[in-house]
């Protein structure tokens, strides 16, 4: 019976409650924040759950967009690099073919303000029958990240083609 006679209050409770519920959901976001797909748009990397719920937006350029697009942009991946249990993704942007810095390769936790790690792609090799090859500017063809050598602990892999000339690394990061 109070219930009853207070029927506007309870009422009027369970709709502010109901609201305060949804806006805390809206402001949260999905609940699962474990990255399972990249999909590229305008000059951004999106990050998407299992469900498709997008996780985050990572600036990388319009170029590397429109590389991913049309097949040529195979710097990025996503792994569990810290073996918490929610992937990160890495990637190296491309850069202008000819520059003399180099490219750099970048890891970043998802909802993260600030990067795990960048990694210059500068390398000092010797190339005793190329003198041409002065400069020490790589860029990351393709990027891989797992268990390789079966040991437990995941590893980066990042195969860097030279700037200008042939030169091409395997570089593995543990």
């Amino acid at each position: 019976r109070r219930l009853w006679h207070r029927r506007g209050r309870v009422v009027a409770g369970t709709v502010i409650t109901a609201l305060l519920l949804v806006i805390g959901a809206l402001l949260y976001g999905p609940i699962d924040k474990n990255p399972a797909a990249v999909s590229f748009a305008g000059e951004e990397m999106v990050l998407k759950n299992e469900k498709g719920d997008v996780l985050e937006r990572i600036s990388v350029g319009e170029k590397n967009v429109s590389a991913a697009q049309d097949g040529n942009f195979e710097a990025y991946h996503l792994g569990d690099i810290d073996g918490n249990g929610r992937k990160e993704v890495c990637w190296a942007p491309k850069g202008k073919r000819n520059r003399a810095p180099a490219s750099t390769l970048q890891c970043k936790g998802v909802g993260e303000d600030t990067l795990r790690w960048a990694l210059d792609l500068k390398f000092e090799v010797s190339w005793p029958r190329k003198p041409a090859v002065t400069t020490t500017g790589y860029q990351a063809s393709f990027l891989r990240i797992g268990d390789f050598d079966d040991n437990g602990r995941p590893e980066v892999i990042a195969g860097l083609r030279h700037n200008k000339y042939f030169p091409f690394l395997v570089l593995k990061l543990d």
